[in-house]
Formats: structure tokens, C-alpha cells, sequence
């Protein structure tokens, strides 16, 4: 449902939710199978409307329970609820689900990136082989529904033939790793293997891969020998594989990255590309995760590199803006003037994100401070936005820690206006913090309480 208000959202949500319970299975007589035909063939005529992918919940949202192979069922006795679980009869639901399938199928030939991928979503539920609530296979019952997991990775493997979108191939990429050690057939296993290689392992796609899952690309390789050596070892600790997933991980996005300044020689056309991918990708329902390319960006840029690139963000302050502090710290190691210059630039256009990840960005440096970054953690105090004062308590933190005197200086001279929230919130730093005697705190913030609370 499309998010237009919290009371307007809250309503299509619990509507959404009536539909998806509609949907799904349940023993008769609590509910026939006509019941979910009706469902399925309103979903149909949903489709139709050139709308019907603007909303929190799509049609195929919907749909998705009517290609589950378990369902839940409760019983109420007095204050008693109790809950049984249940496999899906095949032979009784299967003209449901090939039209269930079929409708997948034409939202998936869709020229609308978020169609295809809100599909792929529902496919990838669909794969999940029948068992109980502990995700443990029930292994006697996998047999019956190879045939309905092999059209579903036909469906893919057409996907995969007729596009080169990146994000796409990612998604198929990142369902195939989910599924393949937990097949219950040779047959699947080997199909789901023919997908994977199919797909191109370039730049492009490593690129993509670091911008939108950057903490997760251990399924991000070359062929299905590396995959399987990944997770071969199954006496081997939780711990250590999942160490080796995250070495692997930032071995493929530090490639990305470096492939990145090498397609991308002018700083500021490469801080574009990463908004134009970005975009893209949030536009298509996507939620990307890219701190860890962001953070081998810093490590590895040139100076000069780094310091045009961060201009650049200060230009154009959106996905980026979160980051600048983090490559300003990165900056400082390497060119402490330029960082500092490029700190108050960013400071002085007053965006609130800008002088928030400014003011984070001191958290690393709070031991050494210069005359020009109290000057700047001064002018920080006086923004109004409420979010800049709240990152700036956790700065102060850590400042007061280092330098008590020049931590309540700067609390004490903090511009709150009229937000008894931030003033309590101020009053607890001082409160809870050890570097303060309480007749400290009664001799200074006696003249503060006055000013942040009585009328002027």
C-alpha cells in the first residue's frame, strides 16, 4: 500500500494483510479451496491497474501464500490457542497454482525493473521446499513438487537468457545461493547449478553487487567449484565460515572498487554513476547496502581523488551525505588541511545531513582536536536541527571524556530553542556522565536550567 500517512498506511496495511490471510491455506470447512480461486482471480484484475506496483504491498504479495507448500492452522479452546501445521495437498491445489504460476509468469516478461524483481521475490518463496516451522525438510514430502520447483527455475533461467540488467542477475544470483544447499533433488541442484554459470561474472556486475550488498558477496563468485568449496566443510565452525564469507566479501568489493576508479578517472562523474546506480536500484524497491564499498572507497582513493569526490557529495548531498564524515576521516590521514576545509564547506551550506555526518566524523578524532575542529564543533552547537543536537550528545560524549572543561563548554553554550526534549536530553549527558562532580554540575548548570527552561 502506497505510504501516504501514518493513519492512511496503517489502514491499507491491515487491509493488505486481510487479503494475504484470504489467501492462505486452511482446513476445511474453515475454508475451501474457492476461497483462494476467488483470491486468484482477483489478483488478475489487480494487475491490470497501471498502478498496482506503487504500493507498500503488491498483487503478488497477495499471491505468494497460495504458492506455499506448509500452512498453519489455530484452534481456540476457552483461553487456549493452539497451533497445528500442515502440508499442502498437490493434487488438490494444483489448478491454483498453475495459474498462480502463470500470472508470475507475465509479471516477470514485465519492461518494468520492480516488476521483475518484486516476481523474482515471489519465486524465490515459492522454491522453499515443504517443512515445519524450524525450516527443517520434511524430505518425504519433496518428491512431489520437483516438477513445480523445475518450471519455476525454467521461468528464471528465461529471465536470465533475455536481460543483462545487473540488478537482476544479482537477485537470481543471491536465490540461487539460498537454495542450492538445501535442495532436496539432484535434478534441481543441477538446474539451479546451469543458472549460476549462465550468468556473466563482470565488472559491471561486480560493481553492482558491492553497491548493493557490500557486507554480503560471499555468493558473488566466479563458478559453482567456488561456491561449493565455500561451504563443503560442514564439521567446520559457525564462526569460521562466517569469518571466511566476510574476508571473501571484501575481497570481491575491494576488486569492485578498484575496477570503479579505474572506469571512473574524474571523481566527480564517479559519485554520479554511484547516485544513478543507487537511484535505480531504491526506484525498483531495492534497499541498498553499501557502507563497506563506501568504506574501501576512502581506504583506497588517491588523496586528490578522495578530496574531489567528497566536494562532489557536498554538491550533490543525497545517498553519499551519511558518508561524508567517514571519508573525511579517511581525508584527514592523508591531507589533514584539505579535510578540515572541505568539513566547514559542508558545514556552512547547513544541509542537516551534511553537518550530521560532519559531526559523527569527529567521534574518530576526539583525542586530537585542533583549534579549527572546536570552532567547528561550536558553530554545530548553534545548528537547529534536531538530528545535528542528537549526534552532537554522543560527540560530546566522547569529547568530554578527553577534555571534561571543553565538553560543557560547548554543552552549556549548545542552542536547543524551545525543545524541552533536547534540554532533557542535554541534562541527562551531564547527569550520567562520571567526569562531573555533582557540585560541578550544581554551580554550572544552575544558570542553564534557567535559560533552557524559564520564558524569556
Amino acid at each position: 500500500m502506497k505510504q501516504t500517512g501514518s493513519e492512511t498506511s496503517s489502514s491499507r496495511q491491515t487491509a493488505s494483510k486481510v487479503l494475504i490471510d484470504l489467501a492462505e491455506y486452511d482446513v476445511y470447512p474453515r475454508k475451501t479451496l474457492e476461497c483462494n480461486e476467488l483470491v486468484v482471480e482477483a489478483i488478475e484484475r489487480w494487475l491490470k491497474a497501471s498502478d498496482a506496483f506503487d504500493y507498500q504491498y503488491s498483487p503478488l504479495d497477495v499471491l505468494d501464500p497460495v504458492l506455499a507448500r506448509t500452512f498453519e492452522s489455530s484452534q481456540t479452546e476457552g483461553l487456549t490457542v493452539t497451533m497445528h501445521e500442515f502440508y499442502v495437498n498437490q493434487e488438490a491445489t494444483q489448478t491454483i497454482r498453475d495459474k498462480a504460476l502463470q500470472i508470475i509468469s507475465q509479471c516477470i516478461a514485465s519492461e518494468h525493473l520492480k516488476v521483475v524483481l518484486q516476481s523474482l521475490t515471489s519465486l524465490n518463496k515459492a522454491l522453499t521446499n515443504p517443512g515445519n516451522r524450524l525450516s527443517q525438510r520434511a524430505d518425504t514430502r519433496c518428491k512431489q513438487w520437483i516438477p513445480e520447483q523445475l518450471r519455476i527455475l525454467e521461468l528464471i533461467s528465461q529471465l536470465v537468457k533475455r536481460t543483462t540488467e545487473p540488478l537482476i542477475h544479482l537477485e537470481v544470483l543471491q536465490i540461487m545461493h539460498q537454495h542450492i544447499h538445501h535442495a532436496y533433488s539432484e535434478t534441481v541442484r543441477q538446474k539451479m547449478q546451469s543458472i549460476i554459470i549462465s550468468i556473466p561474472v563482470n565488472d559491471q556486475l561486480r560493481l553492482t553487487g558491492a553497491l548493493m550488498h557490500s557486507n554480503n558477496l560471499a555468493w558473488l563468485i566466479e563458478s559453482v567449484e567456488q561456491v561449493e568449496s565455500v561451504f563443503e566443510n560442514t564439521i567446520e565452525l559457525f564462526e569460521s565460515k562466517l569469518q571466511r564469507e566476510q574476508t571473501l566479501s571484501k575481497d570481491i568489493c575491494k576488486t569492485a572498487v578498484n575496477q570503479f576508479f579505474e572506469a571512473f578517472s574524474n571523481p566527480y562523474e564517479a559519485v554520479n554513476s554511484i547516485y544513478a546506480q543507487l537511484d535505480t536500484a531504491i526506484i525498483a524497491g531495492l534497499q541498498p547496502d553499501f557502507s563497506n564499498f563506501i568504506e574501501l572507497f576512502g581506504d583506497l582513493a588517491e588523496p586528490t581523488y578522495l578530496a574531489q569526490a567528497c566536494e562532489a557529495v557536498i554538491q550533490t548531498p543525497t545517498y553519499l551525505a551519511p558518508y561524508l564524515g567517514l571519508l573525511l576521516c579517511k581525508l584527514r590521514k592523508q591531507n589533514l588541511e584539505s579535510a578540515i576545509a572541505l568539513a566547514q564547506t559542508a558545514v556552512n551550506t547547513g544541509d542537516p545531513n551534511l553537518c550530521t555526518a560532519v559531526t559523527q566524523g569527529f567521534w574518530n578524532g576526539v583525542n586530537n582536536l585542533l583549534p579549527p575542529d572546536i570552532n567547528l564543533i561550536q558553530r554545530l552547537a548553534q545548528n537547529e536541527h534536531p538530528a545535528v543536537k542528537r549526534q552532537l550528545f554522543n560527540t560530546l560524549r566522547l569529547i568530554s571524556e578527553a577534555e571534561p572543561e571543553l565538553g560543557i563548554n560547548i554543552a552549556l553554550a549548545m542552542k536547543i530553542g524551545k525543545s524541552s526534549e533536547l534540554a532533557d536530553s542535554l541534562c541527562r549527558f551531564f547527569v550520567s556522565n562520571n567526569q562531573y562532580s555533582g557540585h560541578f554540575l550544581r554551580q554550572r548548570l544552575k544558570p542553564a536550567f534557567h535559560r533552557w527552561y524559564l520564558p524569556q
